[in-house]
């Protein structure tokens, strides 16, 4: 994999933004500002705007970000965005990615922004990839197991991903507590661990002392206007042309797993393949997205020292006292 390296500008460019000391540079615990919350929230518009102000670069928390062939249905940042951006369209959707993978680049990244005199910002929606960074994961290094995999997805593909967690819990009921019942991926990684090991998957997934001091900001949005921002999301993702980018993806990439488990293009497939109508296809994608967010928001709520807010002023305030 190939990493395009963001370009740093210099902070003496914005009189502004607040560059760095070097006990922050050099320190035991350097400073690193988490942006979380729902899809829909608003979190890469917040980012931008709080990057700009404090000499910011951007390390994306999304597991669908990473994909470049995957854009339209994915809130990526604008592409002549000034802000450096990492962990961005760094593989393709044939390409494997595991946990493993992303907490060590996003951690080789961070500590790179911090050197050069930036302040790093960790920003996104997918639960796992933000804790395996704020709790610091020591990760079991157990191999994939291709045919296991595939016993494991077919199973899935005739009883459900449901099906698939409740033969998870009955062996390691402890992962109720960080694994989603509807992450299919991440389902079949913890059984893969547990049938291959013979330990459950949250024991062998310990946590250390995190080696940043870390602010997190979650963004708390009233529920309907959370829901009005899918509905609104949705219909641009429409306009402009989610339905021919599936066509085009599923075409390239047939039966691929990653888009069969993607918001927006895993309800457009039945399209495709004339088993629904474009409208129900619509009505899916906001069903489905706003159901993804309640369970984003229960999972984020269950996050300790999480400051809630609702606008910018509240967490530019924070950020100034934090970096102080």
């Amino acid at each position: 994999m190939n990493q395009k390296r963001a370009k740093f500008k210099k902070s003496s460019e914005n009189p502004h933004k607040q560059k760095l000391s070097e006990k922050q540079k050099m320190g035991s615990d350097p400073k690193l500002i988490v942006i979380l919350g729902p899809t829909g929230a608003g979190k890469t518009a917040l980012s931008l705007k709080l990057a700009k102000k404090f000499n910011g670069v951007i390390v994306s928390a999304d597991s669908r970000a990473i994909y470049k062939e995957i854009n339209i249905g994915v809130a990526k940042p604008p592409k002549n965005s000034s802000i450096p951006h990492y962990m961005i369209d760094i593989i393709s959707l044939n390409q494997k990615f595991s946990l493993a993978q992303y907490q060590k680049l996003a951690n080789q990244y961070i500590s790179e922004i911090i050197k050069k005199g930036q302040c790093p910002f960790l920003v996104g929606g997918t639960g796992l990839y933000l804790k395996s960074i704020i709790s610091n994961y020591q990760i079991p290094k157990v191999p994939p197991d291709i045919n296991l995999r595939k016993i494991l997805e077919k199973t899935a593909l005739k009883y459900g991903p449901l099906y698939l967690y409740q033969i998870l819990l009955y062996y390691d009921p402890k992962s109720k507590k960080f694994i989603d019942p509807y992450n299919q991926r991440r389902i079949i990684r913890a059984l893969e661990v547990i049938f291959t090991t013979g330990h459950t998957f949250s024991d062998l997934r310990q946590s250390k002392k995190s080696k940043f001091d870390i602010l997190k900001i979650g963004i708390n949005l009233p529920r309907q206007l959370l829901y009005k921002n899918i509905e609104e999301r949705t219909d641009k993702m429409i306009s402009q042309g989610l339905v021919e980018e599936t066509k085009k993806l599923w075409n390239t990439y047939p039966n691929n797993i990653i888009l069969k488990n993607t918001l927006g293009y895993q309800e457009i497939i039945p399209f495709l393949e004339n088993k629904i109508e474009l409208e129900e296809a619509i009505k899916n994608i906001k069903k489905n997205t706003k159901n993804f967010a309640r369970r984003q928001i229960t999972w984020f709520k269950k996050e300790p020292n999480v400051f809630w807010l609702n606008n910018y002023k509240e967490a530019e305030k924070i950020i100034k006292k934090f970096l102080a």
